[in-house]
């Protein structure tokens, strides 16, 4: 498992020579959960959304560096959307609606114990994230209404601001693989065949246990 480490660290490399201030541990947890995600299409005939998904997860963290907040929100919404149509099992041209999509994700969850508890953290963070696209005054968003402002303002400035949102989107990662590891465990036996190893390495003990009890069950 080599390689997942190489990979990781030229990830983290990568990220950092274009904004210095991203925590490193963080960004490592992140890149596993990215992995985790292309495993996981091992087994999909269906994996328009999944890359959507991943292009989300990828074009989140470059936001990171491009100054704008707005920007920031306007891409975790995109990766909640998708992450929905994961989570549903999606063809690659279903065109569901958001509504539909948080009505079937929550029938979906209500038939596992926990899982409607995790998905409430993403009904939140949407919403949240629809307050910024919108620049709905309870965002509490500067607006700048002069192209030198806009090109000139950084939303990520400190350290404390970058990190925290860094780490919320990990969170979101994190608990978005909790969901599946409790919905979609044969899927994710079939996606990590004889590759057990690697499924340990990519999520935390305590996922991988959700995942061999979710199976047995």
């Amino acid at each position: 498992m080599e390689f997942i480490d190489k990979d990781v660290s030229k990830f983290i490399e990568f990220l950092k020579s274009k904004e210095k201030m991203l925590d490193e541990e963080t960004l490592k947890n992140v890149a596993y959960n990215i992995i985790f995600f292309k495993y996981y299409g091992n087994s999909l005939s269906n994996t328009h959304y999944l890359n959507s998904l991943i292009q989300d997860a990828l074009a989140i963290i470059d936001s990171l560096s491009q100054k704008s907040e707005r920007y920031y929100h306007f891409i975790l919404r995109s990766y909640v959307e998708n992450f929905m149509r994961v989570l549903l099992a999606l063809e690659n041209e279903d065109s569901m609606g958001v509504m539909k999509l948080f009505k079937n994700s929550k029938k979906l969850l209500d038939k596992y114990t926990g899982a409607s508890v995790i998905f409430e953290q993403f009904e939140k963070q949407y919403d949240e994230c629809c307050l910024f696209v919108h620049s709905n005054i309870k965002a509490n968003i500067e607006i700048s209404v002069f192209l030198k402002m806009i090109i000139e303002r950084n939303d990520f400035g400190e350290n404390l601001k970058v990190n925290s949102s860094l780490k919320k989107f990990e969170s979101i990662l994190s608990n978005s693989i909790k969901l599946l590891l409790i919905c979609r465990s044969e899927t994710i036996d079939n996606s990590f065949y004889r590759n057990k190893d690697i499924l340990k390495k990519l999520i935390t003990e305590e996922n991988y246990t959700i995942f061999t009890s979710s199976l047995n069950n």
